[in-house]
């Protein structure tokens, strides 16, 4: 059985791709605030194994509760690998830095740096010593590699889960059986990205995800899972980083 761990599995990206890596002999655990009905429904028709674990990724003092939860259900003798997808992530705070909270950067700062450190640290805590493969996907982003004014907190961040990816990757050999990668996915047509843009949050790189819309310059995400699935979990390459075309 090969293991599928999607976080913000409840939409986007995360969606998609737990949806597309639904089929025999896999077993996909999505993790959510919310459910996606649709998602249940496909997997319960066809047959294949989903569950659905509900929890708030921002509580990081639970962090170590939720791997406890996903190590029940991931038989740890049999199993031929298990792949934790750290997707959740969130775009805001959007603005210049003199203008953001400390609630706002801290809640920012945990979701989409904080938790994947803490997942993926427990995760192969409680599977070192065992047989089958592991790997950490990142969902990282341009914004990992490009300043923008406005999103210095996110793009502080993904630039941050780039280099964990990196560092992780290099204690492969310690570890044994392990890859790590993080995935720029570039500009794809999400809840995320409508927020960007929209008038809501009035900051210096609107107008540009703006045009990005106007231009059809936005992927599907149904097409960015199809090439993360193919070039990155059913892929044998040794990056670290992979930026999708």
């Amino acid at each position: 059985m090969r293991y599928y761990i999607v976080t913000g599995s409840s939409r986007g990206i995360g969606a998609e791709l737990a949806q597309q890596l639904l089929g025999h002999d896999h077993y996909v655990i999505g993790i959510s605030r919310t459910p996606n009905e649709t998602l249940y429904s496909f997997a319960k028709e066809h047959g294949y194994r989903y569950d659905w674990i509900p929890f708030d990724l921002t509580r990081s003092e639970q962090i170590e509760r939720l791997v406890e939860q996903l190590i029940v259900i991931i038989d740890r003798l049999s199993a031929e690998s298990v792949t934790l997808i750290n997707n959740a992530a969130t775009v805001t705070p959007l603005d210049t830095i003199d203008r953001l909270d400390c609630a706002g950067l801290s809640h920012s700062l945990h979701l989409n740096l904080m938790t994947p450190i803490m997942l993926t640290s427990t995760l192969i805590n409680l599977t070192n010593g065992y047989a089958f493969e592991r790997l950490i996907v990142n969902i990282s982003s341009g914004s990992g590699s490009y300043p923008a004014p406005g999103m210095s907190v996110y793009c502080s961040a993904k630039a941050a889960l780039n280099m964990f990816s990196q560092c992780v990757q290099a204690e492969e050999a310690i570890h044994g059986r392990l890859r790590a990668v993080s995935v720029d996915p570039g500009m794809v047509d999400t809840a995320m990205q409508e927020l960007a843009r929209s008038e809501t949050h009035d900051h210096p790189m609107r107008n540009f995800f703006s045009r990005a819309e106007q231009n059809k310059q936005l992927r599907s995400p149904r097409y960015v899972a199809e090439r993360i699935i193919s070039e990155v979990i059913f892929s044998t390459s040794d990056s670290t980083h992979i930026v999708i075309d």
